[in-house]
């Protein structure tokens, strides 16, 4: 009884940790700079989120200092967003699911906009 109880606990592990294995294999990268301070960069970004339904939520900063952001789809988080200053620029990295296409095409419309009325 104890070997199918500590099997199947094994089983249920594996179980997450393909997941979570499979979401760090698709995950995509995209860095960009913006020719404007932290504080302004992000009120764009959340404007051009809100123009494509989605929400920009504030998560705890990153040890450097840097903000983290999740982006927000039905109060789902289907991207993370880290955001510092790098000399006179602004760096975002955008981590999303490169499987969700309206998430990838949201994203490259936000940064487009973004670069229009911060650069």
């Amino acid at each position: 009884m104890f070997k199918l109880i500590y099997l199947a606990a094994i089983m249920a592990m594996l179980s997450g940790c393909s997941g979570f294995i499979d979401k760090v294999k698709n995950t995509e990268l995209k860095e960009e700079y913006f020719s404007a301070s932290v504080e302004r960069t992000q009120e764009c970004l959340q404007y051009q989120s809100l123009r494509h339904q989605f929400y920009l939520e504030q998560d705890d900063p990153l040890p450097n200092g840097d903000k983290r952001y999740n982006l927000l789809r039905d109060h789902d988080a289907v991207a993370n967003i880290d955001m510092g200053k790098s000399g006179k620029k602004t760096l975002v990295n955008f981590f999303y699911d490169k499987r969700d296409g309206q998430v990838q095409g949201a994203l490259s419309d936000i940064i487009h906009q973004c670069h229009r009325d911060l650069d």
